[in-house]
């Protein structure tokens, strides 16, 4: 297993290092909760919600949206907890920990597929992906949507058009998103639709 830090270039993807918040509160109430030598998940705790900024840190984090803050805390040697998320979530710990991350389209029939990795330049990868997509998804080739926010380059943007036109779908339409309320996101990210034949 490679570890590589949440700064590393390869992270990108999955999200981003959050910094600028006045997290001294949570830190303090976190550190409060209980850690075992088992591991103990709690999805709401009240005192982390009471914290000093724990409010404004919400509101902000997730755009006025609802938001929990809870713990998982622990000894865990396996390495082995993975949990499913449809939506953004903000990790903030007393402690180094590690993160099993992976994307939804690794998953094939409720399975985690781990061997699947998209490593390298965003040209190669977003263009991978979209090969990748159109192929699992079994996807109509007469149209896709091609999704970007601020900051995606013309290179990447070339890269996936070649791609599409490699999948031999007849058309697309690049769409702007407005805004993308994400922590496994950032600037240039991007997305795709389509149909399913």
């Amino acid at each position: 297993m490679q570890i590589l830090s949440v700064y590393d270039e390869a992270f990108r993807p999955y999200g981003r290092v959050v910094e600028g918040y006045p997290v001294e509160g949570l830190l303090k109430a976190l550190a409060e909760t209980p850690c075992t030598d088992a591991v103990v998940y709690e999805p709401r705790i009240e005192s982390l919600h009471q914290a000093e900024n724990a409010q404004a840190i919400g509101e902000a984090l997730y755009g006025g949206m609802p938001f929990q803050f809870g713990f998982c805390n622990g000894v865990n040697t396996k390495l082995n907890c993975l949990e499913w998320h449809r939506d953004s979530e903000f990790n903030l710990g007393t402690e180094d920990f590690i993160l099993l991350i992976a994307k939804q389209e690794e998953i094939i029939d409720g399975k985690l597929n781990a061997t699947k990795k998209y490593r390298g330049r965003m040209t190669k990868v977003a263009a991978q992906l979209v090969k990748d997509y159109a192929e699992q998804f079994n996807l109509k080739r007469d149209h896709i949507w091609l999704v970007y926010t601020v900051g995606f380059s013309d290179e990447v943007r070339e890269s996936i058009e070649a791609a599409v036109k490699e999948c031999g779908f007849e058309s697309f339409t690049w769409v702007r998103a407005a805004g993308v309320i994400t922590t496994h996101g950032g600037p240039a990210a991007f997305g795709l639709a389509g149909f399913s034949k």
